[in-house]
């Protein structure tokens, strides 16, 4: 599986990354021919994609492994250790009673999947991780009517869709995803469409890259539970002030740690 590391580096600096340990993991290199690179005046938001063995993760835990933090090997022979936020590697089941159709997403961040019941369920939950960073900057939404969702479902079918007329047929039949929504009842061929859309604002939790699964946690009609991952990504635009701000946050931080 591939992990993407970000992080800001001065370019016009000499010192950079050139390796990372991931504590209970293992030692991974970085491909500075491979990265991509965000340019901010003189800021660079760099990007790698590291591939982590899974035969290594499945060692360390049956069914998730959890890290927040990276050991970092500079060009200058120091070794640092850099905070990165919550990190949880899970292992997926190998069948689930749901079917997944279609999905997109967009540069606004907002994104959606359509959804099939192999056999008939009940939806009881829809869970998350990150509730203290996301607060109200994720939004959750689904439609159930059967006659919008299978119109949109043989447009979509044809190779190409009608914008238009998909936009027309979700139109007033979405809700919001609460409590009082559940449980969710769905029979055998039901469609279900679910969406999502990231809005944070001023909120600094902005800055982070989210990639996590959207849980709808559940039961089928036999009583056999189930827990079906939704995959939703979002990824920060900055500007070079909000860059900015971030690199004196992290200086002002690191002079705190020294000072002590």
């Amino acid at each position: 599986m591939m992990f993407d590391l970000h992080y800001i580096t001065n370019k016009n600096g000499k010192n950079d990354i050139q390796s990372i340990t991931i504590p209970g993991m293992g030692h991974y290199p970085l491909n500075h021919e491979a990265e991509r690179c965000e340019n901010y005046g003189n800021y660079c938001l760099k990007t790698f994609s590291i591939k982590i063995n899974e035969m290594d993760i499945k060692e360390k835990s049956k069914n998730s492994f959890h890290f927040d933090k990276v050991k970092a090997y500079l060009s200058n022979g120091r070794v640092v250790t850099y905070p990165i936020g919550e990190i949880f590697i899970v292992k997926d089941s190998a069948r689930f009673p749901i079917d997944f159709l279609a999905s997109s997403s967009s540069t606004d961040h907002m994104g959606e999947q359509l959804l099939k019941a192999k056999e008939p369920l009940s939806i009881q939950s829809f869970l998350f991780p990150f509730h203290h960073q996301l607060g109200d900057g994720l939004q959750l939404s689904i439609i159930t009517d059967q006659g919008s969702l299978q119109a949109m479902y043989n447009e979509m079918s044809k190779g190409y869709s009608d914008d238009q007329k998909i936009s027309e047929w979700k139109q007033g039949k979405d809700h919001l995803v609460e409590k009082e929504l559940f449980p969710l009842k769905l029979q055998k061929d039901d469609l279900l469409n679910t969406s999502y859309q990231f809005t944070f604002g001023n909120n600094q939790n902005g800055y982070h890259f989210y990639h996590f699964a959207i849980n709808l946690k559940g039961k089928t009609k036999n009583g056999k539970e189930f827990n079906v991952p939704l995959v939703i990504n979002y990824s920060p635009s900055f500007t070079y002030k909000e860059i900015e701000e971030i690199v004196k946050q992290r200086r002002e931080v690191n002079d705190g740690a020294r000072a002590k």
